[in-house]
């Protein structure tokens, strides 16, 4: 490195933490213009417990996280998640504040910059023989990588940022343990590494890692390294009986049979069957090179890698052999560091364990991978990146300078990367219409894109010149998650919702009618195909003079809703106006029945027995609606 690179180092280490501070916020604060995004909902803003506010926080403590959104429909997400703390702290804005999500963004930036600070001061008093300029280097590259995107411009990420926290305030309470032997330091551990699992389960990572790192940076001292074992085991041990006490025994194996909770099923028969041995390697591999690809060239991005991401493959592909040997290699490479006590041997370690348990070899996650799972691997990847550089570069100032250099361009480009992606997290419609065209084979990212076309084209007023052609554009994203996912009830719904906007109520039907063959109990489907039906009967019987259709409409609807007082009724009107008055009063007759106390149910029979030659039933159905309503019948024959 040159003497003027030096100079200019000597002046940032001399301020390392306010650069950090610095960096985080300049690179986030975009993200204060922002929005609710994707589980923002789950969490907060339809979560019930969260905005209950104070009153809230006990159900916060005793269900599972999504148990406010999904009620007794808590298990429709695969596997159980036990997040009170972040829960706790949305839960307390939503009491002071209400829905104000650019206070729940500056959170989030606040704890992302303190975050970055909290690891440089930990790696500066964990390897202090390491010169400042390189653990800056890996912070900084920490601070602007972009995976991180997700983490930080979502208010949900907020469980990810304080399980990383509180992980890392255990780590450096278990330094000075070990350098001072302080009760108060080793109590302070176990209750950090608590916190951290009550943000997020994924700090089980730690009990391994900082065990690893003391191995690593500090003289072997058994004793010493056993009490810390055991003072994070304790905390660990107490997570789990409060977990297991609160949502119950969770299943861990991907037994789903539905894709979106199970990423390695595949369709035989029109019935999910798990994946062969080979087709889960093989995807198993393609999200290992995946991830190591986001490592390293974070572009393009997206929130959505759900079934069919990757497709299917029956044999192991060149790529998930590629990706498999590359995470092997890294292991071996590890290893053959371990004894020597090699820098970027623990930055390996750091990576695997903690990406470990994302990669669906020990339990199923419910997704394939997400970059969110890379948040605390990243900082592992980029240790080895850096320390690896240190070992192997020339000690040369021209070829140290050349590097600075390379370094200090990824540096600004990785931040103009995570300025331009926060952008794309300012609401769900931006969100899914951008993302989509990233997981253009992910069921669920066509879904959502289809959704908040219907949602924005409905919210801007079927009227707009543009709702048209954003219906249509969802009718096509819809389309393509069936093709996906022939199965997926929720597809089958939106599509329904969008083909009846379109007036399109042949098509709604038949859509209304797969989502409830899939899911005969799915109330909503049942409720829209009703009202949908209604409307488009009554559009092509009076608008359109099209009494043929409109009848097959209803008809179609009865077999699923025979006791829906309105649509009886319609039934009957319809088959009265056709000239069919036997079955007209056979409807209406019904009608009286589901709906005794309704004038104008009365007043319609009456009408079909006036009209039928039985005018004395007539006089009487008549007289009882008059007597339900005074003067219905004189309004009606005007």
């Amino acid at each position: 490195m040159t003497s003027s690179n030096r100079s200019f180092f000597n002046t940032i280490v001399s301020r390392p933490h306010l650069l950090i501070a610095g960096l985080a916020i300049m690179c986030y604060a975009n993200t204060l213009w922002n929005g609710y995004a994707l589980d923002d909902s789950i969490v907060i803003t339809q979560n019930d417990h969260t905005k209950a506010g104070v009153r809230g926080v006990n159900k916060l403590l005793t269900t599972d996280a999504f148990h406010g959104f999904f009620g007794g429909e808590s298990n429709y997400v695969a596997g159980g998640r036990y997040r009170p703390l972040s829960m706790i702290s949305f839960a307390l804005e939503y009491q002071l504040f209400g829905e104000t999500p650019a206070l729940s963004h500056l959170i989030n930036v606040l704890l992302y910059a303190c975050l970055c600070m909290l690891i440089f001061s930990l790696l500066r008093a964990m390897i202090p023989r390491a010169r400042d300029e390189f653990l800056l280097l890996a912070v900084i590259l920490f601070v602007v990588h972009p995976v991180h995107t997700e983490v930080v411009a979502n208010i949900k990420g907020r469980d990810e940022i304080l399980c990383f926290l509180f992980a890392l305030l255990s780590w450096k309470c278990s330094l000075i343990f070990f350098e001072k032997s302080s009760l108060r330091s080793i109590l302070l551990m176990g209750l950090y590494f608590f916190l951290a699992l009550l943000s997020k389960e994924n700090a089980v990572s730690f009990l391994l890692i900082i065990p690893l790192s003391l191995y690593f940076f500090r003289e072997l001292n058994l004793r010493k390294g056993v009490i810390i074992f055991i003072g994070l085991f304790i905390p660990f041990l107490l997570f789990m009986v409060t977990r297991h006490k609160v949502i119950g025994a969770t299943d861990l194996t991907g037994t789903s049979m539905e894709l979106m909770n199970n990423p390695f099923v595949k369709l035989e028969s029109n019935v999910y069957v798990p994946y062969e041995l080979v087709e889960k390697v093989d995807a198993i591999g393609r999200s290992m090179l995946e991830y190591l690809r986001l490592m390293v060239y974070p572009h393009p991005l997206t929130h959505d890698y759900y079934p069919r991401f990757f497709d299917t493959n029956s044999s192991l592909s060149v790529i998930a052999g590629i990706g498999i040997f590359l995470f092997s290699s890294l292991f071996f490479i590890s290893v053959l560091g371990l004894r020597q006590k090699k820098y970027y041997s623990f930055g390996i370690l750091f990576f695997l364990i903690s990406i470990g348990i994302y990669l669906n070899i020990i339990f199923s996650v419910g997704t394939l991978m997400s970059e969110r799972f890379l948040f605390i691997p990243s900082l592992g990847f980029i240790l080895l990146v850096i320390f690896l550089l240190k070992e192997l570069i020339p000690k040369t100032d021209r070829i140290r300078g050349i590097v600075f250099y390379v370094v200090l361009a990824l540096i600004v480009l990785f931040s103009a990367k995570t300025i331009t992606r926060n952008a794309v997290w300012k609401n769900n419609f931006t969100l899914f219409t951008t993302d989509v065209a990233v997981s253009h084979r992910s069921a669920k990212a066509n879904n959502a894109a289809g959704g908040v076309l219907i949602d924005q084209a409905v919210a801007q007023g079927l009227d707009h010149p543009d709702s048209q052609e954003m219906l249509e554009r969802a009718m096509v994203y819809l389309d393509r998650a069936q093709e996906i996912h022939p199965l997926y009830r929720g597809s089958y719904l939106l599509e329904g919702n969008a083909a009846c906007h379109l007036k399109k109520y042949a098509k709604a039907q038949t859509a209304y009618e797969t989502a409830l063959r899939i899911d005969p109990g799915h109330q909503l489907a049942l409720d829209n195909m009703l009202l949908c039906g209604r409307q488009g009967a009554e559009y092509l019987g009076k608008s359109q003079q099209k009494l043929t259709e409109s009848l097959d409409l209803l008809k179609r609807i009865e077999k699923y809703a025979p006791n829906d007082p309105d649509l009886i009724r319609l039934l009957g009107v319809a088959h009265g106006v056709s000239g069919d008055i036997d079955r007209a009063i056979s409807y209406m007759e019904k009608s009286v029945q589901l709906q005794p106390n309704s004038a104008y149910n009365y007043y319609n029979l009456g009408s079909a027995y006036f009209n039928s030659g039985r005018k004395f039933e007539a006089e009487e159905m008549f007289v009882k609606a008059e007597t339900l309503e005074p003067g219905i019948v004189q309004r009606n024959r005007k």
